[in-house]
């Protein structure tokens, strides 16, 4: 997925790339799950690199992983805004590289998707905004041992 979206990002070059981190009354925290243990990453590789790097020790990455799970995807965040406000949700069109490219409907309420703006259908309300810094997206991992 990860791959599929920066392959856009590269082919669009926007000015801005932003994450919109929907208000869900439904939502829950995985980290709750009996399933998963919340794990600081150890390393993390943006993108479009090869080389794992380790993960500077003042800035802590907690994730929830299965037990079987090591990788995780991450940004790579400029700002957080919040708290937002917007006077009406915008439109927005969703990728998806199975059934697209781009969807019209309204977004799905679990994952998380490319948008851009168009659609027909409003976002669902927002919560906060964060700012991307290039390359947007990276992959993050616990120890193994």
């Amino acid at each position: 997925m990860l791959d599929d979206f920066f392959h856009q990002l590269s082919c669009a070059r926007p000015k801005k790339v932003v994450v919109f981190c929907s208000r869900g009354n439904g939502a829950f925290d995985p980290a709750a799950s009996a399933h998963s243990k919340t794990i600081d990453c150890s390393q993390f590789k943006f993108i479009d690199e090869t080389r794992w790097q380790p993960i500077p020790s003042s800035i802590r990455v907690p994730h929830p992983f299965r037990p079987e799970k090591i990788l995780a995807s991450a940004f790579v965040v400029r700002r957080i805004y919040y708290p937002v406000e917007f006077p009406r949700p915008p439109f927005a069109e969703w990728f998806s590289p199975n059934n697209g490219p781009w969807r019209q409907e309204r977004i799905p309420t679990r994952g998380e998707y490319l948008i851009r703006r168009g659609g027909t259908v409003p976002m669902r309300d927002i919560s906060a905004v964060l700012g991307l810094k290039p390359p947007y997206l990276a992959f993050v991992r616990r120890d193994t041992q």
